[in-house]
């Protein structure tokens, strides 16, 4: 009962930097005695097994469960919280007939470039600076390259 889902971070006053951050959490599993929360989010689709380190798909999931860690401590609500699991929940069985959860690990070094992109990309955007994305690979190192690129040029 105490589950939260579809939780509107609208009106909490998230921010980082000078960026403003929205959105809803698919499913939060709050311990109010230990102040821990674990993010679930829905996924429809092929499941994965592991992290795979070479595809932007993957990166993306990994960097919306980042997002959303910073969401939820930056929040007025669950300020004194900590987010301690995030995971992906893949809604639909695999070939086996199993409901896959896939789980990450926060990485401190991870956690800051992410809140670094999120910064740079609000600064981007306010500025109208929307950099050309032609000379990027659309593979994971082609996604990197331009992430970096937008937090190193950051107006």
């Amino acid at each position: 009962p105490e589950d939260l889902h579809e939780y509107d971070f609208r009106k909490e006053g998230v921010l980082l930097g000078p960026a403003h951050l929205t959105g809803k959490i698919d499913k939060m599993i709050i311990d109010k005695q230990s102040k821990t929360i674990s993010i679930v989010d829905f996924k429809t689709g092929s499941s994965y097994k592991t992290w795979k380190t070479n595809d932007p798909k993957l990166h993306k999931y990994k960097q919306q469960l980042y997002m959303y860690k910073l969401l939820v401590e930056g929040s007025y609500t669950f300020a004194d919280y900590n987010v301690k699991d995030a995971y992906l929940q893949f809604v639909e069985p695999n070939a086996k007939g199993k409901i896959v959860d896939l789980h990450v690990d926060f990485d401190s070094v991870e956690l800051k470039r992410t809140r670094d992109l999120a910064i740079a990309v609000w600064k981007h955007v306010q500025a109208l600076s929307l950099p050309n994305i032609d000379k990027y690979d659309k593979s994971l190192k082609g996604v990197l390259e331009f992430e970096n690129d937008l937090i190193k040029n950051s107006p």
